[in-house]
């Protein structure tokens, strides 16, 4: 069974793609609909965004998917 070294990555690449567009915490989250503590939240990878959320970042920053989960 391969482990996940980057179990933590989620957070890593949201925090990575805000910071890239120059937005903080709360632009970031007003921008998406959510609270400024939630995506502090996702950055310190005490939880993970759920699929709505997902979808939304992908559809308001232009990311895809893999930008978001793998950093890639």
């Amino acid at each position: 069974m391969e482990i996940n070294k980057n179990k933590n990555a989620i957070g890593n690449n949201i925090k990575e793609i805000r910071n890239s567009l120059k937005l903080t915490q709360k632009e970031f989250a007003d921008k998406i609909g959510v609270s400024r503590p939630t995506v502090e939240h996702w950055e310190n990878n005490y939880t993970e965004p759920d699929i709505t959320a997902l979808k939304t970042i992908k559809r308001i920053f232009n990311v895809s998917y893999d930008e978001i989960i793998d950093g890639i």
